[in-house]
Protein backbone atom coordinates (compact mmCIF):
# COMPACT_ATOMS: atom_id res chain seq x y z
CA UNK A 1 0.00 0.00 0.00
CA UNK A 2 1.45 3.17 -0.98
CA UNK A 3 1.28 6.12 1.08
CA UNK A 4 2.66 8.99 -0.71
CA UNK A 5 -0.55 10.70 -0.67
CA UNK A 6 -0.49 10.82 2.77
CA UNK A 7 3.04 11.15 3.60
CA UNK A 8 5.09 11.69 0.65
CA UNK A 9 7.80 12.01 2.23
CA UNK A 10 7.74 8.25 3.21
CA UNK A 11 9.77 6.56 0.00
CA UNK A 12 8.80 2.97 0.86
CA UNK A 13 5.51 0.97 0.45
CA UNK A 14 4.47 -0.43 3.65
CA UNK A 15 4.59 -3.92 4.16
CA UNK A 16 1.18 -6.17 5.07
CA UNK A 17 0.75 -6.26 8.41
CA UNK A 18 -1.78 -7.27 10.81
CA UNK A 19 -4.84 -4.83 11.77
CA UNK A 20 -2.47 -4.21 15.02
CA UNK A 21 0.24 -3.88 13.37
CA UNK A 22 -1.37 -1.43 10.73
CA UNK A 23 -2.86 0.40 13.34
CA UNK A 24 0.47 1.34 15.67
CA UNK A 25 2.42 2.21 12.19
CA UNK A 26 -0.32 4.36 11.29
CA UNK A 27 0.13 6.10 14.83
CA UNK A 28 3.63 6.47 14.40
CA UNK A 29 4.02 7.57 10.81
CA UNK A 30 1.45 10.18 11.79
CA UNK A 31 3.38 11.42 15.15
CA UNK A 32 6.59 11.23 12.91
CA UNK A 33 4.53 13.60 10.18
CA UNK A 34 3.26 16.06 12.46
CA UNK A 35 6.95 16.78 13.56
CA UNK A 36 7.35 19.73 11.52
CA UNK A 37 11.12 20.78 13.20
CA UNK A 38 12.59 17.78 11.25
CA UNK A 39 14.27 17.18 8.04
CA UNK A 40 12.39 15.04 5.62
CA UNK A 41 14.80 12.25 5.64
CA UNK A 42 15.14 12.06 9.46
CA UNK A 43 11.10 11.55 8.84
CA UNK A 44 12.05 8.85 6.64
CA UNK A 45 14.45 7.43 9.05
CA UNK A 46 12.37 6.96 12.09
CA UNK A 47 9.08 5.67 10.01
CA UNK A 48 11.55 3.02 8.90
CA UNK A 49 13.07 2.44 12.20
CA UNK A 50 9.31 2.23 13.21
CA UNK A 51 7.93 0.07 11.28
CA UNK A 52 10.95 -2.83 11.84
CA UNK A 53 10.39 -2.45 15.34
CA UNK A 54 6.52 -2.47 14.95
CA UNK A 55 6.85 -5.82 12.90
CA UNK A 56 9.32 -7.59 15.21
CA UNK A 57 7.34 -7.58 18.49
CA UNK A 58 10.16 -9.12 20.56
CA UNK A 59 11.70 -5.50 20.10
CA UNK A 60 9.48 -3.25 19.98
CA UNK A 61 9.73 -1.65 23.54
CA UNK A 62 13.20 -0.42 22.67
CA UNK A 63 12.52 2.77 21.06
CA UNK A 64 8.61 3.05 20.56
CA UNK A 65 8.08 3.45 24.24
CA UNK A 66 10.59 6.78 23.83
CA UNK A 67 9.74 9.95 22.91
CA UNK A 68 10.31 11.00 18.79
CA UNK A 69 12.99 13.64 19.91
CA UNK A 70 15.29 11.03 21.86
CA UNK A 71 15.08 8.85 18.47
CA UNK A 72 17.93 10.31 16.60
CA UNK A 73 20.02 9.50 19.45
CA UNK A 74 19.94 6.04 19.78
CA UNK A 75 22.02 3.17 18.55
CA UNK A 76 18.92 1.49 16.70
CA UNK A 77 17.88 4.82 14.74
CA UNK A 78 21.92 5.50 13.81
CA UNK A 79 22.05 2.13 12.24
CA UNK A 80 18.90 2.91 10.58
CA UNK A 81 20.41 5.70 9.29
CA UNK A 82 23.45 4.18 8.01
CA UNK A 83 21.06 2.14 5.85
CA UNK A 84 18.99 4.78 4.35
CA UNK A 85 22.33 7.00 3.68
CA UNK A 86 23.58 4.45 1.84
CA UNK A 87 20.73 3.63 -0.41
CA UNK A 88 20.08 7.43 -0.70
CA UNK A 89 23.37 7.47 -2.23
CA UNK A 90 23.69 4.77 -4.55
CA UNK A 91 20.35 6.13 -6.05
CA UNK A 92 21.74 9.49 -6.08
CA UNK A 93 24.58 8.59 -7.66
CA UNK A 94 23.05 6.81 -10.43
CA UNK A 95 21.15 9.20 -11.26
CA UNK A 96 23.74 12.06 -11.20
CA UNK A 97 25.82 10.16 -13.76
CA UNK A 98 22.91 9.01 -15.74
CA UNK A 99 22.45 13.49 -15.70
CA UNK A 100 25.68 14.41 -16.44
CA UNK A 101 26.07 11.79 -19.77
CA UNK A 102 22.18 12.42 -20.90
CA UNK A 103 22.78 16.26 -20.39
CA UNK A 104 25.75 16.09 -22.13
CA UNK A 105 24.06 14.60 -25.15
CA UNK A 106 21.56 17.36 -25.13
CA UNK A 107 24.26 20.58 -25.21
CA UNK A 108 25.79 18.53 -27.89
CA UNK A 109 22.13 18.61 -29.60
CA UNK A 110 22.20 22.19 -29.36
CA UNK A 111 25.29 23.17 -30.19
CA UNK A 112 24.63 21.17 -33.58
CA UNK A 113 21.68 23.50 -33.51
CA UNK A 114 23.67 26.36 -33.48
CA UNK A 115 26.47 25.52 -35.60
CA UNK A 116 24.91 23.23 -38.03
CA UNK A 117 26.96 20.67 -37.57
CA UNK A 118 24.92 17.40 -37.23
CA UNK A 119 26.51 13.72 -36.67
CA UNK A 120 24.07 12.21 -38.65
CA UNK A 121 21.72 14.74 -39.51
CA UNK A 122 18.96 16.69 -37.79
CA UNK A 123 16.01 13.99 -37.57
CA UNK A 124 18.40 11.27 -36.12
CA UNK A 125 20.38 13.57 -33.95
CA UNK A 126 16.85 14.80 -32.58
CA UNK A 127 15.39 11.71 -31.63
CA UNK A 128 18.90 11.08 -29.52
CA UNK A 129 18.72 14.11 -28.03
CA UNK A 130 15.16 13.76 -27.20
CA UNK A 131 15.44 10.29 -25.96
CA UNK A 132 18.32 12.12 -23.66
CA UNK A 133 15.98 14.87 -22.81
CA UNK A 134 13.54 12.33 -21.10
CA UNK A 135 16.08 10.32 -19.25
CA UNK A 136 17.64 13.90 -18.14
CA UNK A 137 14.20 14.95 -16.69
CA UNK A 138 14.11 11.70 -15.22
CA UNK A 139 16.97 11.65 -13.06
CA UNK A 140 17.04 15.39 -12.44
CA UNK A 141 13.59 14.47 -10.49
CA UNK A 142 15.43 11.99 -8.79
CA UNK A 143 18.27 14.25 -7.48
CA UNK A 144 15.73 16.98 -6.85
CA UNK A 145 13.59 15.06 -3.58
CA UNK A 146 16.76 12.90 -2.85
CA UNK A 147 18.77 16.44 -2.16
CA UNK A 148 14.98 17.80 -1.10
CA UNK A 149 14.80 15.02 1.54
CA UNK A 150 17.90 16.01 2.94
CA UNK A 151 16.87 20.08 3.09
CA UNK A 152 19.39 21.18 0.32
CA UNK A 153 16.83 20.52 -1.94
CA UNK A 154 16.77 24.64 -3.53
CA UNK A 155 20.88 24.57 -3.06
CA UNK A 156 20.83 21.59 -5.50
CA UNK A 157 18.64 23.28 -7.76
CA UNK A 158 20.59 26.12 -7.93
CA UNK A 159 23.66 24.33 -8.54
CA UNK A 160 22.23 22.98 -11.92
CA UNK A 161 20.50 26.34 -12.94
CA UNK A 162 23.88 27.77 -12.96
CA UNK A 163 25.82 24.44 -14.11
CA UNK A 164 22.77 24.57 -17.14
CA UNK A 165 23.10 28.60 -17.79
CA UNK A 166 27.61 27.99 -17.77
CA UNK A 167 26.70 25.50 -20.69
CA UNK A 168 24.98 27.69 -22.49
CA UNK A 169 27.52 30.20 -22.09
CA UNK A 170 30.15 27.82 -22.89
CA UNK A 171 28.32 26.72 -26.58
CA UNK A 172 28.30 30.24 -27.70
CA UNK A 173 31.51 31.27 -26.97
CA UNK A 174 33.55 28.07 -27.76
CA UNK A 175 34.42 26.85 -31.22
CA UNK A 176 31.98 24.28 -32.39
CA UNK A 177 35.19 21.75 -31.45
CA UNK A 178 35.51 22.88 -28.39
CA UNK A 179 32.59 21.90 -25.52
CA UNK A 180 33.03 22.11 -22.28
CA UNK A 181 29.22 20.79 -21.08
CA UNK A 182 30.83 17.44 -19.54
CA UNK A 183 33.35 19.05 -17.60
CA UNK A 184 30.72 21.63 -16.27
CA UNK A 185 27.73 19.00 -15.48
CA UNK A 186 30.38 16.65 -13.78
CA UNK A 187 31.49 19.58 -11.75
CA UNK A 188 27.90 19.93 -10.70
CA UNK A 189 27.11 16.54 -9.56
CA UNK A 190 30.40 16.47 -7.60
CA UNK A 191 30.05 19.08 -5.28
CA UNK A 192 26.12 18.07 -5.14
CA UNK A 193 27.05 14.85 -4.24
CA UNK A 194 30.07 16.03 -1.84
CA UNK A 195 27.71 18.16 0.15
CA UNK A 196 24.71 15.49 0.61
CA UNK A 197 27.93 13.38 1.93
CA UNK A 198 28.21 16.23 4.72
CA UNK A 199 24.95 16.34 5.53
CA UNK A 200 24.80 12.39 6.20
CA UNK A 201 28.06 12.55 7.85
CA UNK A 202 26.20 14.98 10.30
CA UNK A 203 22.82 13.76 10.63
CA UNK A 204 24.57 10.15 11.99
CA UNK A 205 27.27 12.69 14.51
CA UNK A 206 23.25 13.78 15.48
CA UNK A 207 23.03 13.29 19.97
Amino acid sequence: MSQDAKYPWLSIQLPEMNAWQTKEADKYLQSINNKKDWINIYKEISAQTALEQIQSSSQSASILKKPLDRWPSLKIWKEQAKKTNASSMERFRIAGMVSVMSGTLVSFFLGAILYKTYVIGFSMDALVAAAAAAFLLRNLQIQYKIAGAYGMGNYWLVLWILAGLLCGLLKMILPPAFDGSLVVLCAAYFVAKKNLVKVQENILKAA
